[in-house]
């Protein structure tokens, strides 16, 4: 395992431009399968899910810089496979597990 930097922010849908999106708190959860098809659909049972930051790397906690969400998530302890993010934005009651293109928020770990 190892830091799995993760960067994002919020857009507007009709122009593309960042809009502020400072929170507290702002959950992530990270749900990991042994491995994913080649479409990038979850085979096997899902591991239990992991609340994130938790202990992350470099003692860098989630963080709000310049209008981007930053985290260095520490995967030492993480099983190998697919794991899908979901990011709850509490002010807009939002749950994101998609980026812009319609694609899962997914990160492998080998």
């Amino acid at each position: 395992g190892s830091a799995v930097p993760l960067k994002w922010h919020y857009a507007d849908p009709d122009t593309g431009q960042k809009v502020p999106s400072f929170s507290e708190p702002l959950p992530i959860t990270a749900t990991g399968y042994p491995s994913c098809d080649e479409f990038g659909e979850p085979e096997g049972d899902a591991y239990p899910a992991i609340a994130l930051p938790g202990e992350d790397a470099g003692s860098s906690s989630l963080r709000y810089v310049n209008g981007d969400w930053q985290l260095n998530w520490d995967t030492a302890n993480q099983l190998p496979g697919c794991y899908f993010l979901s990011i709850h934005h509490p002010t807009t009651g939002q749950t994101d597990e998609q980026n812009a293109d319609g694609e899962r928020l997914t990160i492998v770990l080998q």
